[in-house]
């Protein structure tokens, strides 16, 4: 039970200042709210004027909207700003690296204002100084309960009025927590003082319960700043996860047995926000994994089931990647959206976030296939799968890629369950340009905006897609759909470049003039997705059509470029493996080097790269580049050509990123976006942890 100590001697000012802190929370949770339901006011008159046929539906019309364009240009230029990060690996150097400096504000601002809170209206001298201000800190402390478990739901009321989904918001609930730390500690450091000047510590101990329950507590919050820190958190996400939850159960458990019944509520209030969020989600996962189907040919009778089938295959060996789809997913989502990922057989009680591959308008014409990311195929069943595509790491993703191993070509059919979709990405198809960066597998991310916008141009006039990847290999499984895509995005009057940046490999010509790319392992592509031709020692790239028409990718103008190899040095392959290329035009190729060779393999000794960069070639739906393509050369053109809004979305490590981020904010600046210039707003979305 609670304690029934009181600190009535000091408890209206302290109540007052509780009152006035939730009064402030309430006032931002308004005003955020607010914008919330400004920007789907916005979302929803930019689809009306794009259904109307506007030439530049995004362009603010007047006087009031370039008033908000202005504030909201200036707002997203000063939260750009990041230093680089230290590092890309998750190490201890990595947690570091501080906060983007709008981020960097708002904790600065809410660190001030609980020092505020901490020091208004204290005594400095008297007999009643360490109680008094340990009494205040008492009160701060418990105030900010409610409110660090109000932002760490994923379903919270905090994200269902404002929009801002748990994993964009969690940077803040780690800093709050940081905060209250540091106030708990003041507390008590302040009563353990004033004990010790009156020798009254050790009979403090031993006559009032309540004290052991404070010391608890603070253990147990020591405990969960300790193993929050980042190199813990990788280390183990699983045993983090379900000791965070234990640990705020016994915080809550000393909090309820410490702090006076004028305060308790605090602590009901905090395990209300939690069990809100707790409710919704248990909610979501029931919908989301209970499903029917006819059990008979009539229809007219049906079973439940409890799950989904999985089918789980390798997409390539070489790169680890793995595909999931799950079958006849019922729940609706848009492009970015992630969803949790339980598989009981192989890890029970573990759920972990993946971004959908697919998009819920997408299904294939009847009677249609098409290559999915692979080689298993979409069918029209009037059902809609999700698309997972997973790169084996460590852990649960590890062991998922090792589960398809022994097979040869056969998907693993597993039960799975998934709760979501979660995030709140913006309405990409109300931009009149989009930009999408994208490496590795952070196209899980970016794809399916493509194929969003492919099947929904609405405001979109522009598109431009780059994707880096290391390996030649990597082209295998998206070419054939980026192409699909974009045909179907230019067919609906969009402008569509796609780029495709190889970091590891070097070009060789044919005998006829076209570029080849070398054969890793021998193998061809199946017959209904892009296909390569054996020749000598090389492989021809091409695509067939289900007519068995042959589209070979060929030089762009039809004049070869130079091949190259690797350095003939370690030192000269380090240097070479550093070299900016620049992306090549839709009509010509150029690198930031008159006749730079184009080889990036970080190669050893004298041999050549292993792999082939298709560098400066194009077909008429794809190009091709070779190196790390310049982030100017990415956002610039696209942004400088833009008339209307521009949002630059990217997915890759941290610090690209973070190079991105200041880029843009860099650019807007320079170009004096919305402040008279006539030059249109530009949205950063950048997805990723900090």
């Amino acid at each position: 039970m609670p304690s029934d100590m009181s600190d009535n001697l000091f408890s209206k000012t302290n109540r007052d200042i509780a009152r006035t802190y939730w009064i402030i929370v309430g006032v931002v949770i308004g005003s955020l709210t607010a914008l919330n339901i400004i920007d789907r006011i916005l979302v929803r008159s930019r689809f009306k004027a794009a259904a109307n046929n506007s030439p530049h539906p995004t362009r603010v019309k007047n006087k009031i909207g370039q008033i908000w364009a202005t504030a909201t240009a200036v707002l997203r230029e000063a939260a750009l700003p990041s230093v680089r990060s230290f590092t890309n690996k998750n190490t201890l150097l990595a947690m570091f690296t501080p906060l983007p400096l709008g981020r960097s504000v708002v904790v600065f601002i809410y660190m001030a204002m609980v020092a505020i809170m901490l020091s208004i209206n204290v005594y400095t001298s008297g007999y009643w100084y360490y109680e008094k201000i340990a009494y205040r800190a008492a009160w701060v402390s418990v105030t900010q309960i409610p409110f660090v478990l109000l932002i760490s739901g994923r379903l919270s009321l905090f994200t269902l009025l404002t929009n801002i989904p748990g994993e964009r918001i969690n940077w803040l609930h780690r800093w709050v927590g940081r905060v209250i730390l540091v106030s708990v500690l003041v507390h008590m450091a302040l009563f353990w003082r004033g004990w010790d000047l009156s020798d009254f510590l050790q009979t403090e101990l031993e006559i009032m319960p309540m004290v052991r329950y404070g010391f608890g507590g603070f253990g147990v919050l020591g405990w969960i700043m300790f193993t929050s820190i980042a190199p813990v958190r990788w280390y183990t996400y699983e045993l983090f996860y379900l000791n965070h939850l234990a640990s705020v159960g016994a915080l809550l458990w000393c909090l309820y047995m410490h702090v006076p019944k004028s305060a308790i509520y605090n602590v009901w209030l905090g395990i209300a926000f939690v069990a809100f969020d707790r409710f919704l989600r248990a909610a979501l996962f029931l919908y989301s994994n209970i499903h029917s189907s006819s059990t008979s040919t009539t229809k007219s009778s049906y079973s439940l089931h409890f799950g989904h089938t999985a089918e789980i295959d390798i997409l390539d060996r070489k790169e680890n990647l793995t595909r999931v789809v799950i079958k006849d997913v019922k729940m609706k989502w848009r492009a970015g959206q992630h969803i949790y990922l339980s598989i009981p057989s192989l890890r029970p009680f573990e759920s972990h976030p993946f971004s959908i591959s697919n998009t819920y308008e997408a299904l294939p014409l009847p009677g249609k296939e098409y290559k999915e990311l692979g080689n298993a195929t979409a069918t029209h069943n009037g059902s809609r799968d999700l698309h997972l595509l997973i790169s084996s790491r460590a852990g649960f993703s590890k062991q998922l890629h090792r589960k398809c191993g022994p097979a040869d070509n056969a998907p693993v059919v597993l039960k799975a369950f998934i709760e979501g979709p979660y995030g709140s990405p913006p309405a990409w198809n109300t931009f009149e340009t989009v930009v999408l960066i994208a490496t590795s597998t952070g196209v899980t991310f970016t794809l399916p905006i493509l194929e969003e916008i492919a099947s929904n141009p609405a405001c979109v006039r522009r598109i431009h897609f780059h994707w880096t990847v290391r390996h030649v290999s990597d082209l295998k499984l998206l070419t054939k759909r980026l192409a699909r895509l974009g045909n179907k995005a230019r067919g609906k009057g969009v402008d569509v470049f796609i780029n495709i940046a190889v970091t590891c490999g070097t070009m060789k010509t044919a005998k006829d003039g076209k570029f080849v790319v070398g054969s890793d392992d021998g193998d061809s592509f199946g017959a209904a997705g892009s296909v390569a031709s054996k020749g000598s020692e090389y492989l021809l790239l091409k695509t067939v059509e289900k007519d068995g028409t042959v589209d070979e990718i060929t030089p762009v103008n039809g004049e070869p470029v130079a091949s190259c190899c690797a350095a003939t040095s370690p030192s000269q392959a380090a240097q070479a493996h550093t070299r900016t290329i620049s992306t090549s035009s839709s009509n010509s190729s150029a690198s930031d080097e008159e006749g730079a060779p184009c080889c990036c393999a970080a190669g050893t000794g004298n041999s050549c790269c292993e792999t082939v960069c298709t560098c400066g070639f194009s077909s008429d739906d794809i190009e091709f580049s070779c190196g790390r393509p310049l982030i100017s050369k990415m956002i610039l053109p696209p942004i400088e050509l833009a008339e209307g809004e521009t949002v630059v979305a990217c997915c890759a490590n941290r610090r690209l990123m973070d190079d991105v981020r200041n880029y843009v904010g860099r650019v807007c600046d320079e170009r004096a976006v919305h402040k008279g210039s006539g030059a249109q707003g530009v949205l950063c979305w950048t997805e990723g942890f900090y």
